[in-house]
């Protein structure tokens, strides 16, 4: 069974926290991928990573770097690893790097805003494209979660990008992505939150932005989800982890995220992005990301594919082979 990873299942774009086993230091028996571990900067930063290469590559080949969605994430995290691998696999090759603050990487992923994290990505594409054997016109990004929220900011500002893909990232803003998981959450529980209570919380979490960046709104913001508490039922329940504590590392981290909205980037994305989406996905509002792609001024650069049946932490053979091939004709065909 999937388990979010605390605290952002009602912050962010939950990333599955699943247990697996790091991954391999050395070439495995008859494996078909070359990996070499990998440092580079990014600004005062040291990124470390696993430079995945297939023993097979073209003399010119496609490559990727994997963007990790919300949370601490590093190179044993089984999703995005079981895309790593996949993509080797087929002939890609892929830069996977330890999120900022997390395995082997600097620097601290709770301090930092989505601008902050797309630079490291940025250095990791100029990274990638150094190499020998990388056609560096076909260099792009695949963001998980909320790392399709970092991919916005580098498809819109890094033109070495040729192409993204987002697997299960929501076009929500982060305070409506936080409402959306609740009212999910609700319907899961059999309990769902009326329309009104909907709108309460989605104004205590707009204070709750507000309180984190202006300390002296602290306190009408507790005095609120107090009161909102007090009405009891389904509210009370999906207020229970609202943070009440000032100095909470999460609070924190909202004054630095801020409410970010990754539609203004998305719309001035001018390389192809594929959008892959799950229909079971229990974290997202699927249909709402979608409309707000169809209604994008870029929206001819973006192709979606929804799953019938999979979740948020999707992973299909076929998807991969998808990817591939999308990746090398770069959106175009």
């Amino acid at each position: 069974m999937l388990k979010l990873f605390p605290i952002f299942a009602v912050l962010a774009l939950g990333l599955p926290s699943l247990a697996s086993a790091p991954l391999a230091a050395q070439q495995p028996q008859g494996d078909s991928i070359q990996r070499r571990a990998v440092s580079y900067r990014a600004g005062n930063l040291q990124i470390a990573a696993t430079l995945l290469a297939p023993l097979n590559a073209p003399a010119a080949a496609t490559a990727v770097v994997i963007v990790h969605g919300s949370g601490s994430s590093a190179r044993d995290n089984p999703w995005t690893t079981a895309y790593a691998e996949a993509l080797a696999q087929r002939g890609v090759v892929v830069l996977y790097p330890d999120k900022r603050g997390s395995g082997e990487s600097s620097g601290d992923w709770r301090t930092s805003s989505v601008e902050d994290l797309a630079a490291d990505v940025r250095a990791g594409v100029q990274f990638l494209r150094r190499q020998p054997g990388i056609d560096t016109a076909s260099v792009g990004i695949i963001g998980f979660s909320q790392g399709g929220y970092v991919a916005s900011v580098v498809a819109a500002e890094d033109s070495t990008v040729r192409f993204t893909a987002v697997i299960s990232g929501g076009t929500a803003t982060l305070r409506d992505q936080i409402v959306d998981e609740l009212v999910l959450e609700a319907e899961r529980r059999s309990q769902p939150l009326a329309e009104a209570e909907v709108q309460l919380i989605r104004e205590l979490y707009g204070s709750l932005f507000a309180a984190a960046r202006d300390p002296q709104r602290w306190a009408a913001y507790t005095r609120s989800v107090a009161e909102a508490k007090d009405k009891g039922g389904p509210i009370a329940y999906a207020l229970r982890t609202i943070p009440l504590d000032s100095t909470h590392w999460v609070v924190r981290f909202l004054a630095t995220m801020g409410d970010f909205d990754p539609m203004p980037f998305w719309n001035r994305t001018r390389a192809p992005v594929l959008f892959v989406y799950g229909t079971a996905d229990t974290q997202i509002q699927i249909d709402a990301s979608l409309q707000r792609l169809r209604a994008s001024p870029a929206r001819s650069e973006f192709v979606t594919v929804t799953l019938g049946g999979n979740g948020h932490a999707l992973f299909r053979d076929d998807v991969t082979a998808l990817l591939v091939e999308w990746f090398r004709s770069r959106g175009k065909d």
